[in-house]
C-alpha cells in the first residue's frame, strides 16, 4: 500500500487550512502495467534509434559500394579499350612481321644464288686468269705484227692492260672488261677509214708525212708536198714507193675528213697470203 498526500492551495488566497492525507491503496497489477508500458517505451525508441543508425550505415555503405562499383566500370571500361588497342597492335605488329618474313625470304633466296655464283665463280677465275694472260699476250703480237698506225698509242694501251692484269687490288671483272675495250677498239680499225699526221724514219731520215689508214688492209703516208706516196709492205715490214694513186688517196684523205662524201675508191692493196 502507497500512502500520499495531497495539499489544495486556498482559491481565495485566505488562510491555508491544513489538508489531512488521504490514505489510498493502488493494486499491484496496475503498477506491473505501466512499467511494462514504460520498459516498452523505452525499448521502442532504442529500436528506433538503432534503426535509424544501421538505416544511416546502409545507405553510407551502399553509396560507398556503389562508388567502388563505378570505379571498377569505369576501370574495366579503360581495361577493354586498352585490351582492343593492344588487338589492333597486336594485328599490325603481325602484318608488320609477315612482309618482313616476305622480304628475308627473299632476300635469303638471293644470298643463296649469290653463294652459288661466288662458288661457281671461284672455278671461273680459275680459268679466267690465264684466259687474260693469253689474250694480252695475244694483243701484244697483233700490235707486232699489224701494220705500223698509231704505233705509239696502241702500245702504250697494252702497257696500260699489263698494269690493270698485276693490279691486285681490281676485281677481274674491271680487268676483263679493259681487255674487252681493247680488243674492241682494234676491231674498229678494221673498219673505218683514218688519217693523221706523224713522222716516218725513212732510209734514216725523218720525213713528216700523212697516213691514211684504209681499215687494215693498206696503209699509206703521202710527204707534205704530196709527190712521194708511200705504201706499207707487211711482209717485208717496210714502207716501199709507189706511183699512180696520188688522185685516189687525195680524195680518200678528204673522206677520212668528212670533208666529201664517202665515194668509191680505186687502190693498190697486197693480196692475202695462203693459209698453212
Amino acid at each position: 500500500m502507497i500512502e500520499y498526500q495531497t495539499g489544495f492551495p486556498d482559491p481565495t488566497n485566505r488562510n491555508m487550512a491544513a489538508v489531512h492525507c488521504r490514505r489510498s491503496r493502488l493494486h499491484p497489477a496496475f503498477l506491473c502495467s505501466a512499467a511494462i508500458l514504460f520498459g516498452s517505451g523505452l525499448a521502442a525508441a532504442a529500436d528506433l534509434s538503432t534503426l535509424t543508425r544501421l538505416a544511416a550505415n546502409s545507405t553510407a555503405e551502399q553509396a560507398s559500394a556503389q562508388q567502388k562499383i563505378d570505379q571498377l566500370d569505369e576501370a574495366a571500361q579503360d581495361a577493354y579499350a586498352e585490351y582492343r588497342s593492344k588487338l589492333i597492335e597486336l594485328e599490325g605488329l603481325r602484318t608488320y612481321t609477315r612482309q618482313l618474313q616476305a622480304l628475308l625470304d627473299e632476300q635469303q633466296a638471293v644470298l643463296d644464288d649469290l653463294d652459288a655464283r661466288i662458288q661457281k665463280t671461284g672455278s671461273m677465275d680459275r680459268e679466267l686468269i690465264p684466259l687474260m694472260e693469253r689474250m694480252h699476250d695475244a694483243f701484244g703480237t697483233l700490235i707486232e705484227q699489224d701494220m705500223p698506225f698509231l704505233a705509239a698509242e696502241r702500245q702504250n694501251r697494252h702497257a696500260r692492260l699489263r698494269a690493270i692484269l698485276d693490279n691486285p687490288e681490281l676485281p677481274l671483272a674491271t680487268k676483263y672488261r679493259s681487255l674487252y675495250e681493247a680488243y674492241q677498239i682494234e676491231l674498229d680499225y678494221g673498219r673505218t677509214l683514218e688519217t693523221y699526221s706523224d713522222t716516218l724514219e725513212i732510209d734514216g731520215k725523218s720525213l713528216m708525212v700523212t697516213i691514211l689508214r684504209v681499215g687494215r688492209i693498206a696503209l699509206y703516208a703521202m710527204s707534205a708536198d704530196r709527190n712521194i706516196i708511200y705504201e706499207w709492205d707487211n711482209q717485208s715490214r717496210q714502207w716501199q714507193l709507189t706511183e699512180g694513186l696520188r688522185h685516189n688517196l687525195e680524195k680518200a684523205v678528204r673522206m677520212a675528213k668528212k670533208q666529201v662524201a664517202p665515194d668509191l675508191l680505186v687502190l693498190s692493196v697486197q693480196a692475202p697470203e695462203d693459209a698453212p
